[in-house]
C-alpha cells in the first residue's frame, strides 16, 4: 500500500478521503512555489450563507492586507452558498500564517467554509 502522511490509502470509491489528498497535496504545492507571490482565485462553498462569509470577509480586510494588495482583492457571489474570491500579489508563506490563526480558524468552522485555490496570471 502507498503511505500519505503515515495514513493508508483506501479504495478509490472514498472520494472524499481521496479529494483531501489532492486538496493537501495542491496547498502543499502553492505553499512550496518557487514564487511566493502570486494571484489567487479561491472558488469557495459555505454552509451558513454568503452574508455571513462577506461579512466576515470584510471584517478581516485590515488582516488580508498583510499578506495581499488588499485594494484589488474581490468577493463576488456565486449564489446563496457559493463565491469566488479573488485576491492578487498574494504572499504564500503570510497567507498561510493568516489562514492558520485561530481567529480565521473560527471564521471557517462558524460558516462552514471550504475551498479550492486557483493560480492565474495574467495573459500579457
Amino acid at each position: 500500500m502507498r503511505q500519505w502522511n503515515n495514513k493508508n490509502y483506501i479504495k478509490d470509491e472514498d472520494s472524499q478521503y481521496l479529494e483531501r489528498i489532492r486538496f493537501e497535496v495542491n496547498i502543499f504545492e502553492l505553499f512550496n512555489s518557487k514564487t511566493m507571490a502570486m494571484n489567487l482565485l479561491i472558488k469557495g462553498k459555505c454552509t451558513s450563507s454568503y452574508a455571513a462569509v462577506y461579512k466576515d470577509f470584510m471584517k478581516l480586510s485590515e488582516t488580508r492586507a498583510q499578506c495581499c494588495d488588499e485594494s484589488k482583492t474581490t468577493i463576488s457571489k456565486i449564489d446563496d452558498h457559493n463565491f469566488i474570491v479573488i485576491m492578487f500579489d498574494v504572499d504564500m508563506i503570510k497567507l498561510k500564517e493568516l489562514l492558520s490563526s485561530p481567529e480565521r480558524g473560527e471564521v471557517i468552522k462558524l460558516n462552514g467554509i471550504s475551498n479550492e485555490m486557483f493560480q492565474f496570471s495574467p495573459l500579457s
